[in-house]
């Protein structure tokens, strides 16, 4: 089969409604080589562009399509590609010498499956800690303590989560009689959160300019405050500035693990 009888091959395919896919598939399974099929491919989509008028196939040299297939595979692989696709038995490798025996071949195309991006636990290796009288429960890193009762801050219940890496302490503290944050201002916009169903926020406070560690370090609180049960729970993580975003980013997720418990039910506001 020569260059011309390709190209009709092609536009005849198309014209029944076969997509360039199965069309492709069929030249393959006949042994036709990518860079064969892309440049005949070209001449027909071409020819159908400029209104060709498909012709009886004929071996003269002055055919339009074969001229066309020649332009085109000259431009796309100079003279080379051209003494090469004419090369003895290069379209021998076809079977038959016209496109209807290609015509009863059936291409079945199978639906293109992807797999799901794979899910990464981001609180992999934390602990949970449960409480079964107040009904709420969340995962944590590092270790978590009891707070000591004291008599500056009355509350009625209080842990202290400690996270070494990086160095990061929460408090998380029930019915606070209570707190204040004189001199505290926000260093960036509060996020809004979910926590047992009830909207919320993040406020993110840095202590007031002039105001430090004994090391020189700045002193920065992630604080939110919600209700369980007619009970306000307050959680607080207390840093300094270095690893911020990755210390802001583990207050987040901790917060993110809050579930109740079968015992508890949520506040309505």
């Amino acid at each position: 089969m020569n260059p011309e009888q390709l190209i009709e091959f092609i536009r005849s395919q198309l014209i029944q409604g076969k997509s360039r896919v199965e069309i492709e598939q069929i030249l393959r399974l006949n042994n036709i080589n990518e860079k064969e099929i892309a440049i005949a491919f070209n001449a027909a989509e071409w020819q159908k562009e400029q209104n060709v008028p498909s012709p009886t196939i004929r071996t003269s040299k002055s055919h339009p399509v074969l001229i066309t297939f020649l332009v085109l595979l000259l431009l796309a692989s100079g003279a080379g590609a051209y003494v090469a696709f004419y090369q003895p038995n290069l379209l021998s490798r076809w079977l038959g010498n016209n496109p209807e025996t290609f015509q009863d071949i059936t291409v079945t195309t199978e639906p293109t499956t992807y797999l799901p991006e794979p899910v990464i636990d981001e609180t992999a290796g934390w602990q949970t800690y449960r409480n079964e009288e107040y009904g709420f429960e969340f995962e944590y890193p590092g270790e978590i303590a009891l707070m000591e009762p004291s008599p500056v801050m009355i509350r009625k219940f209080g842990l202290k989560i400690k996270s070494q890496e990086p160095n990061l302490s929460v408090n998380l503290e029930i019915d606070l009689a209570a707190i204040g944050f004189a001199g505290w201002i926000d260093y960036k916009p509060r996020k809004q959160i979910v926590v047992f169903g009830v909207e919320t926020s993040i406020q993110y406070l840095k202590y007031a300019e002039g105001t430090e560690y004994s090391d020189g370090h700045d002193n920065y609180v992630f604080l939110s405050v919600f209700n369980l049960n007619e009970n306000q729970i307050i959680v607080a993580g207390y840093t300094n500035e270095t690893e911020l975003e990755e210390k802001e980013e583990i207050f987040n997720k901790i917060l993110s693990t809050f579930r109740l418990t079968a015992t508890s039910t949520p506040a309505t506001s």
